[in-house]
């Protein structure tokens, strides 16, 4: 865990977007939606979806053809490093 904060250049200059992305992957949501919350192009959210599952961060499943996210564990840990009062898949949500 600790090579991905130490290594921001992972992700290029959209670090904050990525931490942003992360901590708004609950339990099934797809990129669209996620976009939509945060003011993102589907594109922007697509792209960093795929980096975060490249490394782990995030799971993929299709269901009905639409590919869904959750965060992994690495990813909740992740999450809790950066944020400490993150304490549960239910806070990472946003909701």
């Amino acid at each position: 865990m600790q090579h991905v904060l130490r290594k921001p250049a992972t992700f290029g200059r959209g670090f904050t977007n990525t931490l942003r992305v992360l901590a708004h992957v609950s339990q099934g949501m797809y990129a669209a939606e996620i976009a939509r919350r945060l003011g993102i192009h589907r594109s922007t959210a697509s792209r960093i979806l795929k980096r975060l599952e490249k490394l782990g961060l995030v799971c993929c499943s299709v269901r009905s053809s639409v590919k869904v996210y959750e965060p992994t564990e690495k990813g909740l840990e992740l999450l809790r490093s950066v944020s400490p009062g993150q304490k549960s898949r239910a806070n990472v949500g946003g909701r």
